[in-house]
């Protein structure tokens, strides 16, 4: 076991984590590329931008959020969620209703459009990675989506 933990203090060596950090990193860079969102945003024929496709996501797993919630989850500033939520209601995508806890504030939720909007994204989404895995065999896809999982998990809890 002790040999275990000093091999970890040294990432430096460890050929695998510096594998594993790099391809992250190349991962993260191409999944913000602005002509990735286009296309995205293209295929969704909805007026969203990467601010508003998390706010989608977000309320599409909460019932209903506040905005400074939001804005904490999405880690963003609240007056640049607040621009992009306004966008969203002018577009019928997310409706405000006052917070039965506190009359002064609001909770956000996504409407129908707004849900079909959602279900669009996910789906043009899957259809972008089943592009990009179109050539992995079937045991390399189910071997990837489990570890893939547990990343998340991982990177999830790490960051509260």
């Amino acid at each position: 076991m002790a040999a275990r933990a000093e091999a970890r203090t040294d990432v430096s060596l460890d050929a695998d984590l510096v594998s594993i950090e790099h391809s992250l990193t190349v991962i993260a860079r191409h999944l913000t590329r602005s002509r990735l969102h286009e296309r995205i945003v293209r295929e969704l024929r909805a007026p969203l931008d990467r601010a508003g496709a998390v706010v989608l996501r977000l309320l599409g797993e909460w019932e209903s959020a506040r905005l400074t919630d939001l804005a904490v989850a999405a880690n963003v500033d609240v007056s640049t969620l607040s621009r992009q939520v306004r966008v969203l209601v002018d577009h019928g995508l997310v409706a405000r209703t006052t917070d039965p806890d506190d009359g002064r504030a609001f909770r956000l939720a996504l409407t129908a459009a707004g849900r079909a909007a959602l279900d669009r994204l996910a789906t043009v989404r899957r259809m972008l990675v089943g592009e990009l895995l179109g050539d992995w065999s079937d045991a390399d896809r189910a071997a990837l989506a489990p570890l893939l999982e547990r990343l998340a998990a991982d990177l999830g809890r790490s960051a509260e």
